[in-house]
């Protein structure tokens, strides 16, 4: 995907905005593009912050312009700079000021502005501001939202050749539409602050094949995903997910479409009818679906990166809570020469149910190094700390509780590598262990058990929602039920959600989302939301 030709405003984005605390009137733009030695200075136009609460227009003054410092650009928008498209561009530091500071209109508690400029165009959702005060805070948690033109086209079909199948098929579009009305009116009552989307934001990057990629934007499937957050008057936060780094789609053939709600049986025909079938198993495109780059090397993740979030790993304050992202990678099988000698033995023993539950490549030294300084320094500012990455560390059990499988979760004090991998070892014995991060759970639960504050971790990718219990004490597994997870002194909540756009591979699982309630930085309970497939009962509660 290439990026504007013109100076445009790279950070902050729809889905890491820059965030300003109670009295804060002043913040900072990374802008890329504009060579000439004043930088972007003409083209900024008439710089104004229009916010989606309100509606108001308010207008923004140029204090200083810089060419942006390296470290302070790294820091906000690393790996879309490391894109080839952006790699030998200019890039400016705008400080940016407004005459009074913002204050969301009550009772909202946090609100969100696009960036609008005759010069720049439009970054949308792009800088949120808090209220003083410590009251409540609410999250809300979606992933594997699959999001795909593909799918759009597969909607049509069923409503034309098979209607009978409608009330149950699941539309990712539709349902992501269905949660920002429900998102919209909770935050109108004040019972919303902010939105993270967890992985899986769209089902492939491109809705094109391979081959006929042009790099142009139209082409991507997260540009759907931003339309439909438009109008959602809260801050929206992303991380990608391992679909986010997939190139292209299946055939539609391949998918199966149970978890679109489709019965196996009636697949072959509707896709006959509307022209989407072919006789072929298997045709060497298909792997298409797993390339994480382009013909022309353009990295699958480009798009999310220039639309939604230049960052994978990032961490944002709002209140008295620390929102910790970070990506989980890829599916680690496609990459297995880079595992690890002493775990290749997991990824072979992996390999029966990678199909249905990929493992990802998990988190890397770099990036615990960051999750671990995230959640100091959360604690010693006396706020709590929610961590978001896609794959879960344990997957939820297909029956009865996580206790009856592994009653205790005790990771080794020491941090090496073959008492990791030990540890990795007794975990897969429990068969919770697919379907998850693959590199570092022991270094993971350690952060989570060391963290000097209240932490909570949010994950998603496998389809189903499940809450658990950690005890900092002894380090004993409970499941629990959502509106009992807490986090606090003696106990950390490990949270899993349901998918927003379609269903589990058994078609058992209602599709929705997390909305979690912080007080002082502390979890104090979860409600999760269904969204059903039946346009006439958009959203209920579960």
């Amino acid at each position: 995907m290439h990026a504007p030709r013109r100076p445009f405003v790279l950070w902050p984005a729809p889905g890491s905005p820059a965030v300003l605390g109670p009295g804060e009137r002043s913040f900072e733009v990374l802008v890329v593009g504009g060579r000439s030695a004043g930088g972007p200075a003409p083209l900024a136009g008439d710089l104004a912050l229009r916010r989606l609460d309100t509606g108001e227009r308010v207008g923004l003054a140029i204090d200083s312009i810089e060419p942006a410092p390296h470290d302070w650009a790294k820091a906000r928008a690393a790996h879309a700079l490391a894109l080839a498209d952006l790699e030998r561009a200019s890039s400016w530091r705008l400080r940016l000021s407004l005459a009074a500071a913002p204050a969301p209109a009550p009772p909202r508690r946090v609100a969100v502005a696009d960036l609008v400029s005759s010069g720049f165009g439009v970054r949308s959702r792009a800088v949120a501001f808090c209220a003083p005060g410590r009251a409540p805070l609410h999250i809300a948690f979606a992933s594997d939202l699959h999001v795909a033109a593909l799918f759009d086209e597969l909607e049509a079909a069923v409503e034309r050749f098979a209607p009978d199948l409608v009330a149950g098929f699941h539309s990712p579009s539709r349902h992501l539409e269905r949660m920002v009305e429900e998102l919209g009116a909770r935050a109108a009552q004040g019972e919303l602050d902010a939105l993270v989307l967890g992985g899986d934001i769209v089902d492939h990057a491109y809705r094109v094949p391979r081959r006929a990629l042009r790099g142009e934007r139209g082409e991507a499937n997260v540009v759907r995903v931003i339309e439909a957050l438009a109008t959602l008057p809260v801050p929206s936060f992303a991380i990608p997910g391992n679909h986010d780094f997939r190139l292209s789609p299946w055939r539609l053939r391949s998918y199966g479409l149970g978890e679109l709600g489709l019965p196996a049986a009636r697949v072959p025909e509707i896709l006959r009818q509307a022209g989407l079938w072919d006789a072929w198993p298997f045709v060497p495109s298909d792997l298409d679906a797993l390339r994480s780059r382009s013909p022309d090397g353009r990295s699958a993740l480009a798009p999310h990166l220039l639309e939604l979030a230049p960052r994978t790993d990032s961490t944002a304050t709002i209140g008295d809570l620390d929102l910790v992202l970070a990506s989980a990678g890829r599916d680690v099988l496609p990459r297995f020469r880079s595992v690890e000698k002493g775990r290749r033995r997991l990824l072979v023993a992996a390999l029966a149910t990678s199909w249905i539950h990929p493992d990802l490549e998990g988190l890397f030294p770099e990036q615990l190094d960051a999750i671990e300084r995230s959640l100091e320094a959360a604690a010693r500012a006396g706020r709590g700390a929610a961590l978001f990455v896609h794959a879960p560390l344990l997957q939820p059990p297909d029956s009865g509780s996580v206790e009856e499988r592994i009653p205790r979760l005790g990771p080794p004090v020491e941090d090496s590598l073959g008492s990791d991998i030990a540890f990795e070892r007794a975990l897969r014995r429990s068969g919770l262990r697919r379907g998850v991060i693959f590199r570092h759970p022991a270094r993971l639960v350690r952060a989570l058990l060391w963290a000097g504050g209240d932490v909570a971790l949010f994950a998603g990718h496998v389809h189903r929602g499940h809450a658990i219990e950690l005890s900092r004490s002894d380090r004993s597994l409970r499941s629990t039920p959502f509106a009992a997870a807490r986090s606090d002194a003696e106990r950390i909540a490990l949270l899993t959600t349901p998918a927003l756009g379609q269903t589990n591979f058994r078609g058992d699982e209602v599709p929705g989302f997390l909305v979690a309630r912080f007080e002082s930085g502390s979890l104090r309970g979860v409600e999760r939301v269904a969204v059903r497939a039946d346009p006439s009962d958009s959203a209920g509660r579960a």
